[in-house]
């Protein structure tokens, strides 16, 4: 952080403070700045350790100066911040734009080197692409209203029902992985009511031995949830190579059917025909004509009768050979260290945090991870050596 005397110097003001590596925390005659490096520094960190929070990190930059905490500092850290990811989101979609890589799910049908892109003479195979689904009620996020009591009788403070006080913040998380809430609504039960109960009646009628037998969370232990959270967690999907595909907000629920409903038409949609998925909610006559297959994977198979096991367990289909369909169980297992830093956060920032932790698993780590992958398990021909 820097008092900004620069603005005596440089006429430009706002351009000028920036070309100095500041970013300004006020767009009108601002006094304090917050430098580029600690703001990279930040979110560099943020990916690599996800319990990182806003807070410390402003902390630890008074104790570096030798200041005392400052109550003001977290807001002003946090203007420069959302500035500066802007910055840095318009910069990105320039240059895809100038790559011709700027049309509609570009990122999502190229995520993935070994799943998406295809060779020349390649052999094709049973599924054309493997993915797993799966929710977490980890990154949940506490519903915001208004602190209102009343006083009883016998003087006991008796809370009243309370006002919702989110904050207007209709800002849109940075890049492309979240579906929006309309494209996940148009699935609801509410939504989908004459549907559904064919759909119901049609799973009965193929003697469906897992129909209606499932539930991820009780009733009781819902009802609760939904009065003190607004997204109750998130629901994503990944290739078999760990890239996020997409992620949604369960929004005052529990992992309801139509999650991965607008899941799989939003893949559907984007790759096409012979997906394999491991999940178990068809999408009807589209999954059917785009030879979509429902798969179970290999934790979730204790929950499914033997009959369901041997028609879709990975362990049984032919053309999965070891593949688990299990990778969100690993990216849960170190994305809850998010839930820390976003559970009070607004909508807008705890998307963003979520947004930025995808862009660094997937363009840091599992860009690596998958070139080890590949070389580790190449037949190489050293005959001729």
């Amino acid at each position: 952080m820097k008092e900004l005397d620069i603005l005596q110097r440089d006429p430009s003001t706002l351009a000028g403070i920036v070309r100095h590596g500041i970013i300004p925390c006020s767009p009108a005659k601002p006094t304090v700045g917050i430098t580029i490096r600690a703001l990279e520094l930040f979110r560099t960190m943020k990916g690599r350790s996800p319990s990182l929070s806003k807070t410390s990190f402003t902390k630890s930059l008074c104790d570096i100066h030798k200041l005392p905490d400052s109550s003001t500092l977290l807001g002003q850290f946090t203007i420069a911040y959302d500035a500066y990811i802007e910055i840095l989101e318009r910069n990105r979609a320039a240059v895809l734009a100038v790559l011709k890589r700027d049309t509609p799910s570009w990122r999502l049908k190229n995520c993935c080197p070994a799943c998406t892109y295809k060779l020349e003479g390649e052999p094709k195979m049973r599924f054309e692409m493997l993915f797993t689904m799966d929710g977490n009620n980890s990154l949940k996020r506490v519903l915001r209203r208004a602190a209102v009591t009343d006083l009883s009788e016998d003087g006991d403070d008796i809370l009243a029902p309370r006002p919702l006080s989110e904050r207007l913040d209709d800002r849109q998380p940075p890049g492309d992985y979240y579906l929006s809430r309309e494209a996940v609504d148009k699935w609801s039960r509410d939504a989908l009511d004459p549907f559904l109960r064919e759909a119901e009646a049609a799973a009965v009628r193929s003697d469906n031995p897992c129909a209606g037998s499932w539930k991820s969370i009780s009733d009781d232990l819902a009802a609760k949830m939904w009065g003190v959270y607004d997204e109750t967690g998130v629901f994503l999907a990944l290739c078999r190579h760990g890239f996020v595909l997409l992620i949604l907000d369960m929004v005052r629920s529990g992992e309801l059917s139509k999650y991965p409903l607008a899941m799989v038409e939003a893949l559907l949609e984007a790759f096409g025909v012979g997906l394999g998925g491991g999940y178990d909610s068809p999408l009807g006559s589209k999954a059917r004509e785009l030879s979509y297959t429902s798969l179970i994977g290999i934790f979730h198979g204790r929950g499914h009768s033997r009959k369901c096991q041997v028609k879709n367990f990975a362990r049984y289909v032919l053309g999965l050979g070891l593949e688990p369909l299990e990778e969100a169980e690993e990216f849960f297992s170190r994305s809850n260290a998010l839930s820390g830093s976003t559970r009070y956060a607004s909508r807008f920032h705890r998307q963003q945090d979520i947004v930025l932790y995808l862009q660094h698993i997937d363009r840091v780590e599992r860009a690596a991870s998958l070139s080890l992958l590949i070389s580790h398990h190449s037949v190489w021909d050293h005959s001729d050596n």
